[in-house]
């Protein structure tokens, strides 16, 4: 798996330039995931710095994305002391390809989820449901 080369986000803090590499290319475009990871790398050196790690993405495309430079445009509508925000757009030959978030901070203490049983920290107040509850069992 070959990623693009280091040093091929650069910018200022409210533009960066990611060069997509051609290697990731498919049928219309680049590869989604090189793309949303190019933006992410943007967004995580330009805009909110190293300290905090990635908590959720999202990228939605407008149009494909080709190889070469993709503009992007980054902004921070909220930075606070848990947590931060990151909007981008991205953008090639004038014309917007690419837009989504992130947010960016450390996990705290809380609920757990394993997948099979309601929130262990659930209250019980409520008598339909119950902390010990299982997804019914798959018949053949």
């Amino acid at each position: 798996m070959r990623a693009s080369p280091p040093g091929s986000t650069h910018a200022t803090d409210e533009e960066a330039l990611a060069r997509i590499d051609p290697l990731w290319r498919s049928w219309a475009g680049a590869h989604g995931g090189h793309v949303a990871a190019a933006a992410l790398t943007a967004m995580r050196e330009r805009a909110v710095g190293e300290g905090r790690p990635v908590r959720a993405l999202t990228a939605h495309f407008l149009a494909p994305v080709d190889t070469g430079p993709l503009h992007l445009s980054l902004a921070r509508p909220s930075v606070g002391r848990r947590a931060a925000t990151c909007a981008f757009t991205g953008h090639q030959d004038g014309a917007a390809v690419l837009m989504g978030s992130a947010v960016f901070g450390r996990g705290r203490r809380g609920p757990r989820y394993d997948g099979r049983s309601v929130i262990q920290d659930a209250p019980t107040e409520h008598a339909s449901v119950s902390a010990t509850t299982t997804p019914p069992q798959e018949t053949l």
